[in-house]
């Protein structure tokens, strides 16, 4: 067995000489380097190009056990988190550093000193809170961009041309875009375009503007049911439904889903 004790003084490990290094070892294998020149420390990592530099799989705070992991940067400058691999100081595609958290995880930002932080944004089991608001109901749960599909009354008719069908969803708030030329079509509910991304909530009718139609004797309008992905036209100026078969639309409208 291999010991070095100190029961009554500070123990110094001293790689005199400039630029050498420190080398903690086990079994012949590497473990710590505290690099000579730069005074880095690499654990796992024998040429560590930040202030700590841990390779390999990390663990914390074993199961029904608190630990905590600090990096710290110097005075006036950043502190980067990241997984590298391949060359020194790259960021590699493919790359992930997940962060996990039994509760929560918060973030803070402070302009004063330590010790003074002001809650930004916490992971909660609901989503993203921000500036200290837990509440479950405030919790932004998702954000999403995509297209659709857009189809006449019987929701099996494709419109004739899509410009763009687009949707943006951040929470439960959905914003469709939409600019298409629909077909000629004698099925029924011709005023219908069916097939919307996302079902209305009960409570959701919808709004928005539109922004063209072809058809110059015409005030248009629009109506989203709730709790369905149906949206039918209006002629405000009739009173009555706006038939779309073979007509160029151009809108947009923002709902809520359940």
């Amino acid at each position: 067995m291999s010991t070095i004790k100190s029961s009554a003084e500070n123990l110094t490990l001293n790689a005199d000489g400039a630029n050498n290094d420190v080398i903690i070892q086990s079994n012949g294998s590497t473990k710590v380097t505290v690099d000579g020149a730069t005074g880095n420390v690499g654990i796992g990592d024998t040429s560590p190009y930040e202030s700590l530099r841990v390779a390999g799989t990390i663990k914390i705070a074993p199961a029904n056990q608190t630990g905590t992991l600090a990096f710290g940067g110097t005075a006036n400058a950043d502190v980067h988190i990241g997984v590298f691999r391949g060359a020194a100081n790259s960021l590699s595609a493919g790359n992930s550093l997940n962060l996990a958290g039994y509760d929560n995880i918060t973030f803070s930002a402070s302009s004063a000193v330590v010790g003074s932080q002001t809650e930004r944004m916490r992971v909660t089991a609901n989503g993203l809170t921000f500036n200290g608001d837990t509440a479950a109901a405030n919790a932004l749960d998702d954000y999403e961009e995509g297209t659709f599909i857009p189809k006449m009354g019987d929701n099996s008719t494709t419109m004739s041309n899509v410009v763009r069908a687009s949707y943006v969803k951040v929470g439960k708030l959905v914003t469709l875009d939409i600019d298409v030329q629909t077909p000629t079509y004698s099925g029924a509910n011709p005023h219908y375009i069916m097939n919307l991304p996302f079902t209305t909530s009960v409570a959701s009718n919808g709004g928005g503007a539109v922004g063209y139609v072809d058809e110059s004797d015409v005030v248009p309008a629009f109506h989203i049911t709730g709790a369905s992905t149906t949206l039918y036209f209006l002629n405000l100026r009739t009173g009555g439904t706006y038939n779309l078969s073979n007509k160029r639309v151009i809108f947009s409208v923002t709902y809520h889903i359940p």
